[in-house]
């Protein structure tokens, strides 16, 4: 993915892999399939709701963050932080 290229995701959550690393779930702009999407391991916050990923990939939140399914995957107190 090109660095200027910024994907947008909607209905969003955190999600945590190994090592506590911090990833990003939701659906893409525009994805009419509406599947799920992972981004890689976030880097660091370019803007409040633009993320930097290792790879260099630029993600967007949009919206709120999908408060049903942090309570679903338990991250209850993460919800709370957004």
């Amino acid at each position: 993915m090109a660095t200027s290229q910024i994907k947008k995701i909607k209905e969003w959550r955190p999600s945590f892999g190994k090592s506590s690393n911090v990833m990003i779930e939701g659906h893409l702009d525009g994805d009419e399939r509406k599947r799920l999407w992972r981004s890689s391991v976030i880097e660091h916050r370019q803007k409040p709701r633009i993320l930097i990923t290792k790879g260099g990939g630029k993600y967007q939140l949009v919206g709120s963050i999908n408060k049903k399914a942090c309570i679903e995957r338990g991250s209850f107190n993460i919800y709370y932080a957004y």
